[in-house]
């Protein structure tokens, strides 16, 4: 492997690390978690992984929610609207 290969892999897995921190710091934690530091390459990446899974997902359903909100006859609307009593 030559020295420029040695420095775009160096690259690649600090880049890897950066993510995998912004994704680990975007989450609460439980106490048996392992800390970033302790993660091997695998367990970083699926980090990502599950971060995106998990953002698509809020994507999705902020997206239907939005979509029902816009329909023609206001169901969704009525459906979770709040009344209040005199």
């Amino acid at each position: 492997m030559s020295l420029l290969q040695l420095a775009e892999l160096g690259q690649i897995l600090m880049a890897i690390t950066n993510i995998s921190t912004k994704c680990y710091d975007s989450v609460k934690h439980r106490p048996e978690d392992k800390a970033l530091c302790q993660l091997n390459l695998d367990e970083k990446l699926e980090r990502i992984r599950s971060y995106m899974v998990d953002q698509r997902d809020i994507h999705n359903m902020a997206d239907h929610l939005t979509r029902s909100s816009r329909s023609g006859d206001g169901s969704a609307r009525k459906k979770h609207a709040v009344k209040f009593s005199d």
